[in-house]
């Protein structure tokens, strides 16, 4: 648990607005009966950084990051985990302006959940994101035909589902400064 004590908390993780980590920390404020802001970045890493500069007083970053691996263990003397739960992803849909798939040739979406794109438009070619609403903010601006994204993501952008592929049950993870 976390052991800052305040009334209030400042929460760091992955944005712009949208995110599925976003939607983990809103959920995380409520279960916990904790008020607080969340600050959003457009990495994990600088989700961590901001930690240490004391900008926030813990980072939100899931198990299922591809470089949790790093953050764990290059920041392991600045940071640790103070809390470790597991919670519902909102819906994961591949989506786009087009109502067709077969005219869907370009696809951004956050390394993570990329192999669905692989799975579902396997001619489609895959440009990474920095975020599932990154994703779709690149589809709203025309940069590629589709998006991995979340059902947020979906509504406030428009865009139409090509194929919900349904929520996903993960671990996240809280952080922490360390106490010299």
């Amino acid at each position: 648990m976390l052991t800052t004590g305040k009334k209030s908390i400042v929460i760091s993780t992955l944005g712009p607005g949208g995110t599925c980590s976003e939607n983990t920390a809103k959920c995380y404020l409520d279960a916990r009966k904790l008020e607080g802001t969340i600050k959003l970045y457009d990495s994990f890493e600088e989700a961590i950084e901001a930690l240490k500069r004391e900008e926030s007083d813990c980072a939100l970053v899931p198990a299922a990051y591809q470089n949790f691996d790093k953050i764990l263990f290059y920041n392991s003397e600045t940071t640790r985990i103070v809390d470790t739960f597991t919670y519902e992803t909102p819906r994961l849909i591949i989506g786009s302006k087009m109502k067709d798939a077969s005219e869907i040739k370009k696809v951004a979406g956050h390394p993570a959940p990329s192999n669905w794109i692989h799975k579902y438009l396997p001619e489609a070619e895959v440009v990474f994101a920095k975020s599932s609403s990154q994703a779709a903010i690149m589809v709203a601006e025309g940069k590629v035909d589709a998006c991995m994204t979340n059902s947020i993501c979906i509504d406030e952008y428009g865009l139409n589902v090509i194929k919900d592929c349904g929520s996903i049950l993960m671990s996240w993870n809280v952080f922490e400064r360390r106490v010299s």
